[in-house]
């Protein structure tokens, strides 16, 4: 019998949206300011304003849990420049995907789970090194 508060439906749902959602917009973050030096550019002098660190977001490669761990940590640490960075694209330039990426990197699920994958990733990452 299942334990109160547990839902096999809620976990499925977590899973398919990490999948389909959370993974591929990490991806295409990367693909978004390392194919611009313009937009990296950008990002970076947003990182110095708001005194973040000045980090280069990470790749996110399909099969290895390290990437992933490393790739949403950097994000943490730098997501309101990168909040701010994709609003200033789609605004001042109308970048269609900075419109986009914006939208779910704002949501609520999104930043939930990219701090829920924080704190499961680290652990996981020690385990397979």
């Amino acid at each position: 019998m299942p334990s109160p508060g547990f839902s096999s439906c809620s976990s499925r749902k977590t899973s398919t949206f990490v999948e389909e959602k959370f993974k591929p917009t990490l991806s295409q973050l990367f693909y978004f300011y390392q194919n611009s030096s313009t937009r990296m550019a950008g990002l970076q002098a947003i990182q110095k304003l708001l005194d973040t660190p000045e980090l280069k977001l990470k790749k996110a490669a399909d099969t290895r849990w390290l990437s992933h761990d490393s790739a949403c940590q950097t994000v943490v640490k730098v997501l309101p420049a990168v909040l701010a960075s994709l609003s200033r694209e789609a605004a001042e330039r109308g970048a269609a995907v900075a419109l986009g990426l914006n939208k779910v990197v704002k949501s609520y699920k999104f930043i939930a789970t990219l701090y829920m994958m924080s704190d499961v990733l680290p652990p996981v990452s020690r385990l397979s090194r």
